[in-house]
């Protein structure tokens, strides 16, 4: 039997110029995601765009990185942009106080039942945000 004894640290088996570059992958396909759910485009539609860039950006790297369809850009949202921007949210909300100290905002609530009997409760808080 043979046994190894030497110690290799994990960040060996990783390449440093791979890194820059799968975190930049990484930061397009973020801001892909990003932009699909502030516009309200369908999820759908990153099946498509996801060949696109690869096909018209021939000569970038991140561009034949980008990997990023349906499943990906609901999973990023979901789980990775959505729970940073309900906590941005709630901050905003908490600095929004009168003079006296109180809270001022108001939340607009809507119930309904669609055709496929689906029950929706909608919650709107109108606000605006200076930057």
């Amino acid at each position: 039997m043979k046994y190894f004894c030497g110690k290799s640290k994990i960040q060996s088996f990783f390449k440093e110029s791979d890194n820059t570059l799968a975190t930049s992958i990484k930061k397009a396909e973020i801001l892909f995601a990003a932009a699909i759910a502030e516009h309200k485009i369908s999820m759908r539609a990153m099946d498509h765009i996801s060949d696109v860039v690869k096909h018209a950006f021939p000569d970038s790297a991140i561009a034949q990185g980008f990997c990023c369809k349906r499943t990906k850009t609901a999973s990023l949202t979901y789980n990775g942009l959505a729970p940073v921007m309900k906590e941005q949210l709630i901050s905003s909300m908490k600095r929004c106080v009168s003079a006296a100290g109180r809270p001022v905002f108001s939340i607009i609530i809507d119930e309904s039942t669609d055709v496929s009997c689906t029950k929706v409760l909608a919650c709107v808080y109108p606000y605006f945000f200076y930057i």
